[in-house]
């Protein structure tokens, strides 16, 4: 079957696929299949403010001072000062407070503590994750593991506290079920005809503390090497299986993985070279391993490479240049022509829409020409007269969500010193940051459900970061005011859609 542009189709296949279809679901890309339109005998949601989806009927106990957007919940409790978003919270969750969930998914009856932070993972039934503890992205928490207080996970780590180990059949087993056997009974008569190789084969396993901690429960899932390998090389044969199991993960970048494999490859062929490179090199500028050490090694960069974009030429400041033609634009004139060429230059350079509109946003404050002694008043009194002209080039530019955080973030790095020392002293000083957002969002630039995404991202960074400027930019009083001001607005939008769905079933 050819699907036609209405129609999707997708297969699970491993945990990545399993996330982004649950993404597509709650963007309604697979419409008309949307939480609210489920089969026949599974719970309806309701889809309220910020892209949250909530249990028809059943309201999740979410307190005030959280902030949820662009997720499903079901029967759960969130806790103050909890930032979640792009989330599936299943029934009976437990969040403690100042819990941050980003793109993860949390099965039913699973508790995470205060302050623990989860990103781009799958939590699976029954788990507890205790205060503290951080949970990277591409991890797997099987059923019924503890992960202690304070315990930081790897990176696409697969813990699980199946009581057996060893090269077991299915893998996944291993997360899906915890020591207890399968219900149809069969699994004794199985056990029976087991031979004495494979009894040794599935040995009891107990914790590793080493990797939940002195209190946890689990132990590390490691994918088995070829059994055609010999034991010598057991680590190297494992590469393919972890390259597998990572590229298998929520989270995973291929385009990072792909420079990893690239900076490898440099290190390999420098090894392959090394008594030439000694010879033609001579003692100049060379190292005790032959290389130059003038000339950085991609592997010295570690994990927190950041890889050039595929398809922009390197050493470009896209934003900048698009600030550039936008400044370059006569006042006054028509915005087709500044469109096309934004379009042009954005596809030209492989930049996103949330580029372009960085630069719009930038060239707007360098219009403004603030001097240190602008009041409020007067900033968003010109801030309204470039939003006349502005505004058809940033509503044609901002296709989806993120599009408009990308707005409220280029608001933010104006305020920090992106533009100038005089925009960053006008827009830093109280209450002018929350004048510019209310102003934004007035002319429906910026939705209610953007500004929250904004500043659940920042409530992540409380108390790891919060002497930055950037924090305390965030935390200026008036605006914290406005950001409940706009949870408590929607809040009561939810309520009155479901009163009024409530009266519509009566009828």
């Amino acid at each position: 079957h050819v699907l036609d542009k209405k129609e999707y189709a997708s297969r699970f296949t491993c945990w990545r696929t399993y996330g982004r279809v649950c993404q597509d679901l709650m963007r309604r890309w697979a419409y008309p299949l949307t939480p609210e339109q489920t089969p026949s005998g599974y719970e309806g949601y309701i889809r309220g403010r910020g892209g949250v989806y909530r249990i028809r009927g059943s309201e999740a106990k979410v307190d005030r001072g959280a902030s949820v957007s662009s997720s499903i919940v079901g029967r759960c409790k969130v806790g103050k000062g909890c930032a979640v978003q792009g989330s599936v919270l299943g029934h009976d969750v437990l969040l403690g407070t100042d819990v941050a969930l980003t793109n993860s998914h949390v099965w039913e009856g699973s508790t995470i503590g205060d302050g623990a932070v989860v990103t781009s993972s799958v939590i699976c039934h029954g788990v507890t994750i205790k205060s503290g503890a951080v949970v990277p992205a591409g991890c797997v928490i099987g059923k019924g593991c503890v992960i202690d207080a304070g315990v930081k996970l790897k990176q696409n780590s697969r813990i699980t506290c199946s009581v057996y180990g060893g090269n077991d059949d299915d893998d996944d087993d291993d997360f899906f079920s915890s020591d207890d056997e399968s219900e149809d009974g069969d699994a004794s008569e199985d056990h029976d005809d087991k031979t004495d190789d494979e009894e040794n084969k599935r040995t009891p396993v107990t914790s590793d503390p080493d990797v939940v901690g002195p209190e946890g429960i689990g132990r590390l899932f490691v994918p088995p090497a070829s059994e055609e390998s010999d034991d010598d090389d057991a680590t190297e044969d494992q590469l393919p299986a972890l390259y597998t199991l990572e590229a298998g993960s929520l989270g995973f970048n291929h385009i990072a993985h792909l420079s990893r494999a690239d900076a490898a490859l440099w290190k390999k062929e420098m090894e392959d070279d090394d008594e030439f490179s000694r010879a033609d090199s001579g003692d100049d500028g060379a190292t005790d391993d032959g290389t130059n050490s003038s000339v950085p090694s991609p592997m010295d960069m570690g994990d927190d490479f950041e890889p050039f974009v595929i398809g922009r030429p390197q050493g470009v400041d896209v934003v900048k240049e698009l600030k550039s033609i936008c400044l370059d634009h006569e006042e006054g004139s028509s915005t087709e022509n500044l469109a096309i060429e934004l379009n042009s230059f954005k596809f030209s350079q492989n930049a996103s829409y949330a580029d372009v509109v960085g630069g719009v946003v930038q060239a707007i404050f360098t219009r403004m020409q603030l001097e240190v002694g602008t009041s409020p008043g007067a900033l968003v009194s010109r801030l309204r007269k470039q939003l006349d002209d502005w505004s058809p080039i940033l509503q044609k530019f901002s296709q989806d969500l993120n599009d408009e955080v990308a707005i409220v973030k280029s608001v933010e790095g104006a305020a920090l010193g992106d533009i100038d020392e005089a925009t960053m002293t006008v827009l830093s000083k109280q209450p002018a940051f929350r004048f510019v957002l209310q102003t934004l969002h007035d002319a429906e630039l910026v939705q209610e459900e953007a500004l929250l995404v904004w500043a659940g991202e920042r409530r992540m960074e409380r108390g790891t970061n919060d002497d930055s400027a950037r924090m305390t930019l965030f935390e200026q009083q008036p605006t914290q005011d406005f950001l409940e001001w706009l949870e408590e607005s929607s809040e009561e939008e939810e309520t009155d859609e479901e009163d009024d769905e409530d009266d519509s079933d009566e009828e």
